[in-house]
């Protein structure tokens, strides 16, 4: 059974479709970083919408470690409108 009073309440949520963004991952990701706002319990999904180039592994290796940052990859490219709904699901 889940301890309710450790679930932190996530109070912003970015969503980032990605596909075929090797050049600017590891940037992107150095951006936010710096640039998340302080005080607030933050989440940055980064949704894969089926990359055929080195996205994926870069994005896993570039977020390795990094607080509050999850990956989504989806199996082929579906559309920006799919991989927002998907990382919103």
């Amino acid at each position: 059974m889940m301890d309710f009073s450790e679930v932190m309440t996530i109070e912003l949520s970015i969503l980032i479709p990605l596909c075929n963004e090797e050049e600017s991952v590891f940037l992107l990701v150095e951006d936010l970083s710096h640039h998340l706002p302080k005080g607030l319990s933050c989440e940055v999904i980064f949704i894969d919408d089926g990359s055929t180039d080195r996205t994926w592994e870069l994005l896993c290796r570039a977020t390795k470690g990094r607080g509050w940052w999850r990956l989504l990859r989806l199996r082929r490219n579906f559309g920006k409108g799919a991989a927002l709904w998907a990382g919103i699901e």
